[in-house]
């Protein structure tokens, strides 16, 4: 592999390890946010356990942070497979940040932003499923994988995801979406496991 190549892979590593929740929760708060919580270090619980607007900061960082490296594959004139690494490798650098203990987030909000720069009529698909779910399952105060309702609607709505992504002509994108996909499942295998067993008994 070219050097070029290797150079712009580790940049997307470390972009990714640049955690957004634990660096604007440590400036505002004098806080580590995976104290807060479960100890994710995301939009979902900044918003939840720290502040909303500072969550709400987070995830549009987080979102664009998920765009940069397709944008700036791009303008290198690199090859898809090359940018298709690069984003996942972001994702993957959230997860497990360098530079705090390889404890970071989920990555969904970074993976999003991803989406959005391949196919933007699916990301608000998808984002406005979220937004749905959400106010379904606030005000009817419904759960059905027994998490909070942010959670129950990131859960619901990545199942979406993987419905619209399969049926999707574009390569880049089901190749991104399901190499990301595997970093947040091995990253957050408890709770994924969690929410299958939910679904089991909800199906008993």
């Amino acid at each position: 592999m070219q050097v070029k190549y290797l150079i712009y892979l580790s940049l997307c590593y470390v972009l990714g390890s640049i955690n957004t929740a634990l660096v604007l929760t440590y400036i505002f708060k004098q806080a580590d946010i995976r104290a807060f919580g479960d100890g994710n270090a995301g939009a979902t619980n900044v918003f939840q356990n720290v502040n909303r607007f500072l969550g709400a900061v987070v995830f549009l960082v987080d979102f664009i942070k998920g765009m940069l490296p397709f944008y700036i594959g791009h303008l290198l004139f690199f090859k898809g497979g090359v940018i298709v690494i690069g984003g996942a490798l972001t994702i993957l650098g959230h997860d497990f940040p360098l530079f705090f203990d390889f404890k970071g987030g989920t990555g969904i909000t970074s993976i999003l932003g991803g989406i959005f720069y391949i196919d933007r009529k699916i990301d608000i698909q998808i984002l406005m499923f979220f937004v749905v779910s959400f106010l379904i399952f606030y005000f009817l105060r419904a759960h059905f994988f027994n998490f909070s309702y942010l959670e129950e609607s990131e859960a619901i709505g990545f199942v979406l995801a993987i419905f619209l992504i399969l049926k999707n002509g574009s390569i880049m994108l089901k190749e991104y979406f399901f190499l990301s996909l595997s970093f947040v499942v091995f990253r957050h295998k408890d709770k994924v496991a969690e929410m299958f067993s939910g679904i089991k008994s909800a199906e008993r």
